[in-house]
């Protein structure tokens, strides 16, 4: 408590000093729990004919505890004057766990007075205009956004021209979400150097990033590009089925001009040639597929024969499609697909006629399906939020929440790239991890005692590492209360009342005034 930066901070409150020299200045001991402060200041000044007169005073310093005007305005009732809705129109919300977290990591919150979550969003309050605008900014950098203006007249002073207004921000993401399917219009598809009209929603950044399951083509669809067209997804994450993997026969494509505008449609698809010694090279794209077309080197076609897992030992249907999944499929993996043979898309009648003109294959492959861990040793950091009144969940709806929060879980896992945006923490509490089923009896985790010979061939590059993860800082127990009250008066020290008995009784030249905390 006694230190140099608070006796700094007290002796700014006695005015005067600038008129005499200080000479020494040292703390007196008080009792803790006094709320009082008392220094000893040692001071000269130059009287008739150079003397020097030297005195001693003991100024006293009374502790207010005092909120901060921010902190004071945080409490209050009302007090935010702007406030940002972020919403999605989509039955879950997978975008928001991705995008919490990119707040988290970039603080983006920490101007935020209060933070509410509803059913298809979440709002946020700030204190000011600004701090909403900065906050839309980092939202337009990392999802696709449409915004809409509002404010409300609060109060108005017409002698000082001067009014009280609050600010509304209406944020929409695009209703589009990683590994939905979607039909693009066809002008657009005609805009993105014609690339087919049924493709994947890959990744959602600054833009839409989507993929050809047929070709491997990739393009990118602009926020602006987006809501010319607004369309929507006509399958969502939720419509995934689960296949096994029977075969994977990788294709080798030469360079087909057609490949843009025909589907490849089994032995039908132009000039194919199978087997494992494929190029890696996998997709050739000519010159006039260039452009916004760009090609991943995780991406490969191939050919795979895929049964319903639940299917299995029930019947003996299979499936043949060509995927882009060729690279990361092996024999015998759970792969998330699909299926069009029992669906009823939701689009205009125009466009079904055109459609149903096409072939499409029975089913498309989305993602590898990666085994899920029990023992998970990292965990994710959450806004502190309230939930609004009218946004409480059904028992059902708690089900899909915490099963559309563990599929994204899963997606980290299992795509690097989407980790590296975000801050994964370590666990340290073992209690609170499931004891995997390969440890021995002794209590002792027995590693890889779980994985196979084949788990060591085909070990995913992508699978959590432990560089990755950061330590995640918890306060254990509580500081001392003496601590605690020393600290805050320390924090409080700013605001001082205090009173000096000046020592000895002679009458000298100056004098210290405790009335007026100033020598005079």
């Amino acid at each position: 408590l006694e230190s140099k930066e608070l006796m700094t901070v007290c002796l700014r409150k006695v005015t005067g000093l600038s008129k005499v020299k200080l000479i020494d200045a040292v703390w007196i001991w008080t009792e803790p729990h006094s709320l009082r402060l008392k220094i000893k200041l040692t001071v000269q000044k130059e009287v008739i004919n150079g003397a020097v007169l030297q005195q001693a005073s003991v100024v006293e310093f009374v502790i207010r505890n005092q909120q901060c005007k921010a902190c004071e305005a945080s409490f209050a009732q009302g007090n935010w004057h702007a406030i940002v809705q972020v919403r999605q129109r989509v039955p879950h919300k997978r975008t928001f766990f991705f995008l919490e977290q990119l707040i988290l990591k970039h603080e983006s919150h920490m101007e935020c007075i209060k933070i509410e979550t509803y059913r298809d969003g979440m709002d946020f309050y700030f204190q000011s205009k600004n701090q909403a605008l900065r906050f839309i900014e980092f939202l337009n950098g990392n999802v696709p956004t449409k915004m809409k203006y509002s404010r409300k007249l609060v109060s108005a002073d017409k002698s000082d021209n001067t009014a009280n207004f609050k600010h509304n921000f209406l944020v929409d993401i695009v209703p589009i979400c990683k590994d939905d399917m979607l039909i693009l219009p066809k002008e657009l598809a005609r805009n993105l150097s014609n690339i087919s009209r049924l493709v994947l929603a890959k990744r959602i950044g600054s833009g839409i990033h989507i993929v050809d399951p047929l070709t491997g083509e990739h393009s990118e669809i602009s926020t602006d590009k987006y809501w010319r067209h607004s369309f929507k997804a006509v399958m969502t994450s939720r419509s995934l089925i689960r296949y096994v993997v029977l075969n994977v026969e990788p294709i080798l494509t030469s360079a087909r001009p057609s490949a843009k505008i025909g589907k490849i449609r089994g032995s039908k698809a132009g000039s194919v040639s199978r087997g494992r010694g494929a190029s890696m090279d996998s997709v050739s794209i000519m010159g006039s597929m260039l452009g916004s077309v760009i090609t991943d080197r995780k991406l490969r076609l191939a050919e795979v024969t895929l049964a319903r897992e639940s299917d299995l030992g029930v019947n003996d249907t299979q499936f043949v499609c060509v995927s882009h999944l060729g690279n990361i499929l092996r024999e015998g993996d759970i792969a998330l697909g699909y299926d069009f043979t029992t669906t009823n898309w939701n689009i205009e009648e125009e466009e079904d006629q055109v459609l149903n003109k096409q072939q499409f294959p029975d089913l498309i492959l989305v993602r590898k399906l990666k085994e899920t861990k029990q023992d998970r040793k990292w965990t994710l950091r959450k806004l502190d939020a309230s939930e609004a009144a009218n946004a409480q969940l059904s028992s059902a709806e708690q089900a899909a929440h915490e099963a559309d929060y563990e599929a994204f879980m899963q997606e980290l896992e299992s795509d690097r790239d989407m980790r590296s945006k975000l801050n994964l923490y370590k666990i340290t509490d073992t209690r609170a991890t499931k004891k995997p089923s390969g440890a021995a009896e002794g209590g002792m985790e027995v590693e890889g005692a779980e994985e196979t010979p084949r788990d060591r061939r085909t070990l995913d590059e992508d699978e959590v590492r432990l560089d990755e993860l950061l330590d995640d800082l918890a306060l254990e127990e509580a500081a001392p209360e003496a601590d605690v009250e020393e600290e805050g008066s320390a924090i409080a020290a700013a605001i001082v009342n205090g009173a000096a008995a000046s020592a000895g009784g002679e009458q000298s030249v100056f004098a210290f005034d405790p009335a007026g905390m100033k020598f005079v």
